[in-house]
Formats: structure tokens, C-alpha cells, sequence
């Protein structure tokens, strides 16, 4: 019914990040978008709250632009 839905990784986190934080999860982030293109991902969500779920959508945007 959804084709695209089997394509789709969503990111989204209740919590907020401290600073500190920042360098450690984006390098997660990297990992795992990584992972979710070689697997067929292509479309990727994000719940566009500041911290992790900011990071995220930075994340795959900058993967776009690379790619």
C-alpha cells in the first residue's frame, strides 16, 4: 500500500542533548546513516526538535550533499 514506507528511517529522542554529547552522537548518526543507505534506505525523517533530532536531519543533509 506504501511502497516507500519499507524505505523509511525515521529519528526522533525525548531527551535533550548536552553539548558535550554532540560529537559522540553525530559520529553515531554517521554510522547509521551509512548503514540505512547501504540497506536501501532513502527516505529519512526527522521530528525537527532541537538536539538529537536537529542532528539528525543536519546528518542526512550533509550526507546528501557528499554523495
Amino acid at each position: 500500500m506504501y511502497p516507500w514506507k519499507e524505505r523509511t528511517c525515521s529519528f526522533s529522542s525525548c531527551q535533550e542533548l548536552k553539548q558535550s554529547q554532540f560529537v559522540a552522537v553525530q559520529s553515531f548518526l554517521n554510522r547509521e546513516i551509512d548503514r540505512c543507505v547501504s540497506q536501501g534506505m532513502t527516505c529519512f525523517q526527522s521530528g525537527g526538535n532541537s538536539g538529537f533530532e536537529l542532528l539528525a536531519a543536519l546528518a542526512v543533509l550533509q550526507r546528501k550533499l557528499i554523495s
